[in-house]
């Protein structure tokens, strides 16, 4: 797998840059990667490995990639994970609150400047994000559905080895191997120190700025101390209601183009 494991090369293959005031711009900017050249060079150390791959979710949402994906690697393998969308927005904004890139005070507020068409520059919205049956429609458009396995964060939680073994197989690499999945990344919420909380979250623009001169392994070290106790403030009832219900035709529209039971998402 690729480092950077989200490089979003067919996002940018032709150029396109974010906005310099889009919430992640640092950040991104930094591992985009922009040329073949150096896509390529990602895998160069793969010496004789049956399959390599990277994991950058932007491509399920972005029209513009199943086509760039089709006419570079037409043979790919793809693969999608999907988790309850109404559980991913407000996950997503925890998410960026926590780290200071969320303008907005509540989740609520950025559901109504998502609505009113207002999100910040670069950020398609949160709701938008969850329109799975759309997005991979365009996928199927140009890659055959026996290319493209579709798993739902359930499986991933309920049966990660189970789900593993089944995605091994179809990369045609060794179905038995068991990696190690103690340790657990990418969990949402805010820093619990209330002190600790408003300085990280007030720091964004000056992390940004001496990033490029603070070795990673510094920064790694100090992100997972900074965020080793996080508090995750529930999800208020209605909101999720309302987010389901807009959401309503396009998680049926995704039972059906899948074949998998999506109640579970229907229900509170």
């Amino acid at each position: 797998m690729s480092d950077p494991k989200e490089p979003r090369y067919f996002d940018h293959m032709e150029g396109e840059r974010l906005p310099t005031d889009h919430p992640y711009f640092h950040v991104q900017e930094a591992t985009i990667v922009r040329t073949r050249e150096d896509y390529e060079a990602l895998f160069a150390g793969a010496g004789e490995a049956r399959a390599i791959g990277e994991a950058s979710p932007s491509y399920i949402r972005d029209p513009v990639v199943p086509a760039r994906v089709r006419r570079v690697i037409p043979r790919a393998r793809l693969v999608a994970i999907l988790r309850d969308p109404v559980e991913r927005a407000y996950n997503s904004w925890l998410g960026a609150k926590r780290d200071g890139m969320a303008s907005t005070r509540t989740f609520e507020e950025a559901l109504r400047d998502e609505e009113e068409r207002r999100p910040p520059a670069g950020h398609q919205g949160y709701v938008a994000f969850g329109r799975y049956a759309e997005q991979l429609t365009r996928w199927y458009e140009h890659f055959p559905r026996e290319r493209l396995r579709v798993y739902l964060y359930d499986d991933l939680r309920d049966d990660p080895h189970g789900l593993l073994r089944d995605l091994f197989g179809f990369l045609e690499v060794d179905p038995g191997f068991v990696p190690d999945m103690t340790q657990r990344l990418g969990a949402t919420g805010r820093v619990a120190n209330p002190v600790l909380r408003v300085l990280w979250e007030r720091s964004a623009a000056t992390r940004h700025a001496i990033r490029p001169l603070v070795p990673r392994r510094v920064r790694d070290r100090a992100y997972a101390r900074v965020t080793r106790d996080l508090v995750k403030p529930g999800l208020r009832e209605d909101t999720a209601a309302a987010v389901r219900e807009r959401l309503r035709p396009e998680i049926l529209a995704l039972q059906d183009l899948i074949g998998r039971d999506l109640s579970r998402w229907l229900e509170p």
